[in-house]
């Protein structure tokens, strides 16, 4: 627990637990606290194994599933603290991913409320060379821990200039992933649309952005398609990046996040 971050508001509607992106950390997501405590919603968030100021090696996980076991403590946490308030999960990219992958997981739906996901990280909009992908496998098997770049570029996140900024400068943002993260984050992609049909059961707005450069965006159509029973608010956005809450038009969507977990309380 020691990077989770509390953002609390007295006499809260809902509590939301923000689960960020690869290669960022939950002090990026500051701005979404502050609109929700301007409605009455209290956010919690920390950073993810081996990003941010988390202890682990940097930009490495052994196991996807580590990930979701982090997103459960912060969960169990907050139903111990505050066991009356409706709760609901919010993850952006592959805090998207990780997001989903948890509810397909999640046996007793009633444990939450609902959830947010925009732009999730499930299909990567890039091709990787197969030779790549061929030395990488060979790679996995003797140096697990190799970092390569994660080929994320400050450019591609917001047409914002000020986010770009900020982003090429934020100390904290780590540009390198392991040859053992490349493969786990590959098979929870398959997962989660292997699992799709558990997702059942959960409320859910789903935000993607249309001109995404780091995740394919037409993945989403596809995949709301294919899980939805009614349970999904479904928008795609045409002319935003990957980051939607860091957009011009960010107050849009964060206006229709606060209502959507309003209207659901």
């Amino acid at each position: 627990m020691e990077t989770l971050q509390k953002f609390l508001v007295d006499d809260a509607q809902a509590i939301v637990i923000t689960v960020h992106g690869s290669g960022e950390h939950i002090g990026r997501h500051k701005h979404v606290a502050e609109w929700l405590n301007k409605n009455q919603i209290s956010m919690i968030g920390g950073d993810l194994p081996g990003l941010g100021r988390s202890k682990e090696i940097r930009g490495h996980i052994e196991n996807f599933n580590d990930y979701l076991a982090k997103v459960d403590e912060w969960l169990r946490y907050t139903k111990g603290k505050w066991p009356n308030k409706p709760i609901f999960l919010f993850g952006h990219s592959m805090g998207g991913l990780i997001v989903l992958r948890y509810l397909e997981e999640l046996k007793d739906k009633k444990f939450l409320n609902g959830a947010v996901v925009t732009s999730p990280s499930i299909k990567i909009g890039i091709e990787i060379p197969k030779w790549q992908l061929t030395v990488a496998k060979t790679l996995e098997k003797i140096w697990p821990t190799f970092r390569l770049s994660s080929g994320i570029k400050a450019h591609q996140v917001s047409r914002d200039p000020e986010v770009v900024e900020r982003y090429e400068k934020d100390p904290l943002v780590y540009s390198k992933v392991s040859i053992r993260w490349f493969f786990e984050f590959q098979r929870a992609i398959a997962d989660v649309w292997d699992k799709i049909d558990k997702l059942k059961g959960i409320k859910l707005l789903f935000m993607q952005a249309g001109k995404d450069l780091l995740v394919d965006p037409l993945a989403a159509s596809d995949y709301v398609a294919k899980a939805d029973n009614g349970d999904i608010e479904f928008h795609f956005i045409s002319d935003l990046y990957h980051e939607i809450l860091n957009e011009p038009e960010k107050e849009t969507y964060l206006k229709l996040m606060s209502d959507w977990i309003l209207d659901k309380v």
